[in-house]
């Protein structure tokens, strides 16, 4: 503990601890997206090869999304570390002084920890947003935009969940904030949960109907058969009750 430290009061501490926890998670959710980048990469290579052009295209959105994703962690653990060495140094802000002792305004001021903890909230709700995009399914291939390591991407969720719990507890007591913020991120956290959690064992005799059910809804590529199945028995229903009728 440096001597700073030793000076700070406890609600001050306990800001600065939430904030490294903070840092920590994304930092370990920006770790783990390399695992689905380079999955997407190789699932890129093998499509281009096949010369799947609308496949190719929409592998490359989510790359791009994930890329973005990437950066905008990386951002936000510049900001925190920022924040967090601010706290330590004990500096909130800062303007030029003049001769007299009056405030110089115009120089550029010393960013305040207001400032950069919005920054950061700010760089948190565009990572997810970004996230949330590269699973946004297609009209053409809507079983293609999946997490291709899921098992990664359950943790990348698990620790931007935990970031953002966190850094809701540093938002203050404003309530319209807190609202707001828990629309941006923790409902669409929650929707991204859903989206990347690990696939249950695939269908078999002994599964239940339900588990069935939810195995199919929980993997897009699976709910796009079905769905092409049901539009194909659609087509066929017609024709096959065309027939009954012809041979009674």
């Amino acid at each position: 503990m440096t001597n700073g430290e030793h000076a700070m009061d406890e609600e001050t501490r306990a800001l600065l601890d939430t904030a490294r926890h903070v840092v920590e998670a994304l930092a370990a959710a920006h770790r783990l997206l390399g695992r689905e980048d380079q999955a997407l990469l190789d699932l890129q290579a093998h499509t281009a090869s096949a010369a799947g052009g609308d496949r190719a295209a929409t592998l490359r959105r989510m790359r791009d999304r994930v890329g973005e994703t990437a950066r905008h962690l990386a951002t936000g653990v510049g900001i925190l570390a920022q924040f967090v060495g601010m706290v330590q140094i004990g500096i909130d802000g800062q303007y030029s002084q003049r001769a007299d002792g009056k405030l110089h305004t115009p120089l550029a001021a010393l960013d305040s920890r207001d400032y950069l903890l919005s920054e950061a909230v700010d760089t948190l709700v565009e990572a997810i947003d970004a996230l949330r995009a590269a699973y946004a399914p297609t009209r053409k291939h809507p079983g293609l935009t999946r997490p291709q390591d899921r098992q990664a991407m359950a943790q990348v969720v698990g620790h931007l969940l935990d970031a953002a719990r966190e850094m809701e507890t540093m938002l203050g007591t404003d309530q319209a904030d807190i609202e707001s913020y828990t629309a941006n991120v923790l409902e669409q956290l929650a929707l991204l949960e859903r989206i990347c959690q690990p696939l249950p064992d695939r269908p078999d005799a002994a599964m239940s109907d339900d588990a069935a059910v939810q195995r199919v809804l929980m993997d897009p590529e699976l709910t796009a058969k079905v769905l092409q199945g049901a539009k194909h028995m659609k087509v066929l229903a017609p024709q096959t009750a065309r027939k009954a009728t012809s041979t009674t």
